[in-house]
Parts: C-alpha cells; structure tokens; sequence
C-alpha cells in the first residue's frame, strides 16, 4: 500500500464520519427546538434563584432559632 493510496482512505473516512456527524446533528434538530430549550432553560434559572432566595431565608431563620 503507498502513501498516497494510505491518504486516500484516511481522507474517505474523515469524509464518511463528517458526512455521518452532520446527518446526526439534523436529526437531532428536527427533536429539539432551539428556542423551546431557551424558554425552558430560562424557566430552570427561576426555579433555581427562588430556591436560592428561600434557602438563604430558611438559613437566616434556622440562624435566629439558634441564638
């Protein structure tokens, strides 16, 4: 086998996976809308800051029963 010939199938793989990667990625869009994930991501933040917000005031009450 020579080196060109070595290159030849090196570079017809590369081109097979990156053929094979981009059809995943537009299955995988057709599932999942971009902006559908933003708003839902969006509404994971909310929830997470008011259990934050709560957590510091269950801490700051659990503070005062302590004293």
């Amino acid at each position: 086998m020579s080196e060109a010939w070595a290159i030849t199938v090196l570079t017809a793989a590369l081109g097979w996976a990156a053929w094979e990667l981009r059809a995943i990625r537009n299955t995988l869009n057709r599932f999942v809308n971009k902006e559908d994930c933003s708003a839902a991501m969006n509404g994971h933040c909310l929830e997470i800051r008011n259990l934050w917000s709560e957590t510091r005031k269950q801490g700051e009450r659990i503070a005062r029963l302590e004293k």
